[in-house]
């Protein structure tokens, strides 16, 4: 929104800036201008036509999805890792120092672009005029880069403690030629890696602002790579953040506080419920204790991290899990001053440990697995692919546990097992195929019948109609449903459905529009 003295001139985040020989006007950027003079009526006209969507329909070329930078990074990212993976001289650099390199590499961008780390702890290295990790990729050649880069991490991990810095970091960076250096370089100079095109002309990401959640995007970039086999029969679909929005303010209604309660995604993949949980649990904190000390607010929501959000992945690669972890990591440091962070990173001890603590890398099915039975809400979107011929470990406990299994559908195993992990008066979130409670076959229906003579459903919301937007990949209709583990009153209990109608300018905007009507 820009303010001249007679108008308002709206423009477009979801078109490319104008280079300096451009019209910033041209190319769809302006969306609107109106007088300031415009009566109420006028105004109040446009604010419903950008909420209810119509701005959407009608100039559609101004908000192309497609070009949001956070998609832009997703799709840069995706190309640099194919890259990376390219032999040099007859040697592949592994998936797993791929990875853990480029989470790296996004974690130090947020450091600076917050203001975290500057100028003098780049000196601290030996990179001397340099605020960024572009300028020392472009500062120095790739060879010398590669050791700035190496000395930039052994700092951090002795400063921040946590999970992204484990492993033999001297080992690793002899696997890292100069051209694996010179990737790096045009992923954060904003280049297209797809197809060799150059910079945007301008600074291309900004870390401090791109949503923490998008960072759960990465992982399925990761799985299509890592496993393509294992995300098929496992029916693992990154949950975008909208979607996860819609599952969270459906679980949450009730919910007075969140303080002082336990949350568990049985599922977390790469953390997108947890992350927006420890969101909405750090904002009731932080307006509850308003004057508190730097460290009591940090020490306060690290407790908040450790004890009141689990969760739980079985991807034996154990990316999920840290991509998970480091989500978090990036979300509790959102919620702290740069000068609180820099005071905890002199006690090196920034950042806790969550992998194998909370943040568990196991089957939820697992005998061995040890979680608490006490959360007040589970909360996911568990996969929701049909078993293959050989058994898993999810129609094993089915079957020991003689409950029904129809058709092979995974997610009914989640359905059966989260209640053994709820407090009394705790609830059920999921988002989940809308098969397992519209299936009319036999099977189905036994199923069907033992959820709901069993447990107590609150609420569906049935997105069936919006099948084609809601996952990247993937048309299958789907539905939110919240239960508790309470047998339900037969006499006067009643289900609130939903049936949201589908409008593809609202949803390519990423909003789910549920009218009281």
């Amino acid at each position: 929104l820009v303010v001249s003295p007679n108008e308002f001139h709206i423009y477009s985040s979801l078109v490319l800036p104008a280079k300096e020989n451009e019209d910033i006007n041209d190319d769809h950027r302006l969306v609107e201008v109106l007088s300031r003079a415009a009566d109420a009526l006028e105004l109040r006209q446009f604010a419903r036509s950008l909420e209810f969507g119509e701005l959407f329909h009608k100039k559609p070329e101004s908000f192309n999805p497609e070009l949001r930078v956070d998609r832009y990074l997703l799709k840069n990212l995706k190309a640099a890792r194919e890259k990376l993976l390219e032999p040099v001289k007859g040697v592949a650099l592994d998936l797993k120092i791929i990875h853990a390199l480029l989470w790296r590499v996004i974690f130090v961008s947020y450091l600076t672009d917050r203001k975290i780390i500057d100028a003098r702890y780049f000196h601290k290295i030996g990179a001397t005029d340099v605020t960024s990790l572009r300028q020392l990729l472009e500062k120095f050649p790739p060879k010398a880069s590669r050791e700035l880069l190496y000395a930039l991490f052994e700092q951090l991990k002795q400063d921040f403690n946590g999970d992204l810095f484990e492993g033999d970091l001297i080992e690793e960076r002899e696997y890292i030629q100069n051209s694996h250096m010179e990737i790096l370089g045009k992923l954060l100079r904003g280049d297209d890696l797809s197809n060799g095109q150059l910079s945007l002309g301008f600074w291309a990401y900004d870390f401090s602002v791109i949503p923490i959640e998008t960072i759960s995007g990465i992982y399925e970039q990761f799985l299509e790579v890592e496993s393509p086999k294992q995300k098929r029969e496992s029916g693992t679909y990154y949950t975008p953040r909208f979607l996860a929005k819609v599952v969270l303010d459906v679980a949450l209604e009730k919910f007075t506080s969140l303080l002082n309660k336990k949350f568990l995604d049985p599922a977390c993949g790469s953390g997108i419920f947890l992350v927006s949980l420890f969101n909405r649990l750090a904002e009731e904190w932080l307006r509850n204790n308003r004057d508190t000390s730097n460290k009591y607010r940090a020490d306060s929501l690290s407790n908040i991290l450790q004890n009141q959000l689990f969760g739980v992945d079985a991807d034996p690669t154990e990316t999920a899990c840290r991509i998970a972890a480091f989500s978090l990591y990036l979300a509790f440091l959102d919620q702290l001053e740069p000068r609180a962070i820099q005071e905890l990173q002199e006690q090196g001890n920034v950042l806790p440990k969550l992998v194998g603590h909370n943040i568990l890398c196991q089957d939820f099915f697992d005998d061995a697995l040890e979680l608490p039975n006490d959360f007040d809400l589970v909360v996911g979107n568990p996969p929701w692919a049909r078993g293959s011929n050989r058994k898993t470990s999810i129609e094993r406990w089915c079957e020991k546990e003689k409950l029904p299994f129809a058709q092979k559908q995974l997610a009914y195993g989640f359905i059966w097992k989260a209640p053994l992990h709820l407090k009394d008066n705790g609830l059920i979130c999921f988002l989940l195929p809308s098969s397992i409670l519209l299936n009319h076959q036999t099977k189905a229906l036994e199923g069907q019948y033992h959820w709901l003579s069993t447990y107590t459903i609150k609420q569906v919301i049935n997105l069936s109609d919006m099948r084609f937007y809601l996952f990247d990949g993937a048309i299958r209709p789907a539905l939110v449903i919240s239960y508790t583990k309470e047998l339900p009153n037969k006499s006067k209990g009643f289900i609130d459905y939903l049936v949201p109608k589908s409008e593809r300018e609202i949803l390519s905007a990423e909003i789910i529009s549920i009218a009281p009507e």
